[in-house]
């Protein structure tokens, strides 16, 4: 996405002036000038000048943080707080989302994966202490599949999958498997998600796929026996078939 310095300005809370004569002092951002004469700034500039207003937030001035080796205060800064994202979430703001939780250009794929995992927690966290509602969660949830298949669309490759990836039968929640589902593709492996299937489904699945492997997230908490169960069944009706368990439902 584009901006104007006015879109920067009520994002960060950072004035128009200060931006401009920041951009003039020390060549920060990277805007675009458009044939109709106005700068269009890009998400790296959000992220930056974002993070530069926590950096002063903190403490640090701006000549600090752009002086060499101000750049570690830089990456300590959150790029949003839980109050940030309390309203995002409440506000249905997911344009807001997308801006917050999209991956940066330096950032590593698995960085930006944790990231994003770490943010997942937190909405589940603000649930639980009522500070957003069950259908603010439930919103954010929905977004999040098509904002994160989207951004991985790149990744998924034509052909027969070898790697089947589901959330435990019955435990609807499947963002943490479609996380894994991604880090799975950037590692070349052909894998499918199918979210949460209840047990006849998976083992039909199975019977028409061709998996090696089926990858099974936890996040309910389960006991050891109730993982144990499924894997002995899993290992009996498919012989050779690897049976993996992750994700921090496990008991």
């Amino acid at each position: 996405m584009e901006y104007l310095i006015k879109d920067l300005s009520a994002m960060t809370g950072l004035s128009a002036a200060r931006i401009r004569k920041w951009q003039e002092r020390y060549g920060l951002l990277s805007p675009r000038l458009a044939p109709n004469g106005y700068w269009y700034y890009s998400n790296e500039d959000f992220f930056k000048l974002r993070r530069i207003a926590e950096g002063l937030k903190a403490g640090h001035t701006i000549s600090s943080l752009l002086a060499p080796g101000g750049e570690s205060a830089l990456e300590e800064a959150p790029l949003h707080s839980d109050e940030e994202l309390i309203r995002a979430l409440k506000a249905g703001n997911f344009e807001s989302l997308e801006i917050l939780l999209s991956q940066r250009k330096k950032e590593r794929f698995e960085t930006w994966i944790d990231r994003l995992g770490d943010t997942i927690v937190t909405v589940g966290k603000l649930w639980e202490q009522g500070l957003i509602s069950v259908a603010d969660e439930h919103a954010f949830s929905f977004w999040f599949k098509g904002f994160f298949r989207e951004k991985i669309r790149n990744l998924e490759k034509q052909g027969k999958p070898t790697c089947l990836v589901v959330s435990f039968p019955g435990d609807d929640h499947v963002l943490g498997a479609l996380l894994h589902y991604g880090l799975l593709l950037k590692q070349n492996i052909k894998a499918r998600f199918c979210g949460m299937l209840p047990v006849e489904a998976l083992f039909q699945e199975l019977r028409v796929g061709s998996y090696s492997s089926v990858h099974v997230s936890v996040v309910m908490p389960r006991k050891a026996s109730a993982l144990q169960n499924l894997k002995s069944r899993l290992e009996t009706s498919f012989p050779g078939l690897i049976v993996q368990f992750g994700g921090p439902g496990k008991k």
